[in-house]
């Protein structure tokens, strides 16, 4: 009996340990398919939400750079032309005309030959609208047939400054299509109304027939009408043009101007001697260069044609027409 039971407890026991291996294998196991399933879930979830973290980067990088366009773009956003009509563009051009009539009758004075130019001017300038750089549309007031009657009539257009590039002074008489267009970008009303003379001298001397479409009638033409500019800058400033007039300069082909001289123009025609700040600087500082060769011609053994000849080459060679001592 105590053998019986002595033999069933170590079958038991027997049993109970496989069992008990059995078991242990299979605890290993399924902790590591858990182990497995868990990384096979975790490495894609992981993968998921570091590309949206990265996707996320991105997209704030993008708003921030976006936002900095933006800001630039506004703060240097070109300001919108204001688009106006028809009558208030031509309301415009008649208070430009008058602005530069008003300078032209303040640089004529008392000067007959200028006053004969104003008068030919207000007779015979009628305007134009700008379409564009080249292309214009007549306005007249008044009679067609009397308008058409008119054989002296040139046109004067006052020009937009976008289209300043295209031409080479800030105003300027074509011939050829008896346009005389005006950049007012003068700061200086007298030198306006100087430089306006000028172009207007050019245009009574090809209207009446005196200046031709040849180059020795253009150079005859400017000195004319570089005399006239002398002789109201003389009546303008007398005793300051005296000075200058009476300051050696040291050659023509370069005017190498003397500390003097540089000094009178630097005091009493600011907007000659600063040509970086002043838009009418260039066509100042030639007017003034021009009448002093002018003045000292028999000591350069020139003439006034020769002189303007010089000059006028050497401005549209592209040549430095002058140097200031230092």
């Amino acid at each position: 009996m105590a053998k019986s039971k002595k033999k069933k407890k170590q079958k038991y026991q027997k049993k109970n340990g496989s069992l008990k291996k059995k078991n242990s294998k299979f605890s290993i196991f399924s902790a590591f398919s858990i182990v497995m399933l868990i990384l096979l879930i975790l490495v894609p979830v992981s993968a998921y939400i570091s590309h949206q973290h990265e996707l996320k980067k991105r997209e704030i990088k993008r708003a921030i750079e976006n936002e900095r366009i933006k800001r630039y773009r506004t703060q240097n956003k070109p300001k919108p032309r204001k688009k106006i009509n028809f009558m208030e563009k031509i309301k415009k051009q008649q208070q430009q005309k008058k602005m530069l009539i008003t300078a032209m009758t303040k640089a004529a004075g008392s000067h007959r030959h200028a006053n004969r130019l104003l008068k030919f001017f207000k007779k015979n300038a009628y305007m134009s609208l700008p379409m564009g750089p080249v292309v214009t549309q007549t306005i007249f007031l008044g009679s067609r047939n009397t308008f058409l009657a008119n054989k002296n009539r040139f046109e004067t257009v006052f020009m937009p400054f976008r289209y300043r590039k295209y031409y080479p002074s800030s105003i300027i008489y074509q011939p050829g299509k008896r346009v005389m267009r005006i950049f007012l970008e003068f700061k200086n009303t007298m030198w306006l109304g100087i430089v306006a003379l000028h172009e207007v001298q050019h245009a009574y001397d090809i209207i009446t027939g005196k200046e031709k479409n040849n180059k020795k009638d253009w150079y005859e033409g400017e000195v004319r009408a570089h005399s006239l500019e002398c002789e109201m800058l003389k009546q303008w400033k007398q005793n300051v043009y005296r000075k200058l007039m009476d300051t050696p300069v040291r050659r023509l082909n370069t005017f190498v101007i003397n500390k003097k001289l540089s000094e009178l123009i630097k005091k009493h025609f600011p907007e000659a001697y600063y040509h970086g700040s002043y838009p009418e600087g260039h066509i100042a500082l030639a007017g003034l260069l021009v009448c002093k060769a002018y003045h000292d011609r028999n000591a350069l053994s020139m003439t006034k044609f020769e002189i303007t000849k010089t000059i006028l080459d050497q401005y549209r060679s592209g040549r430095a027409v002058v140097t200031f001592a230092k």
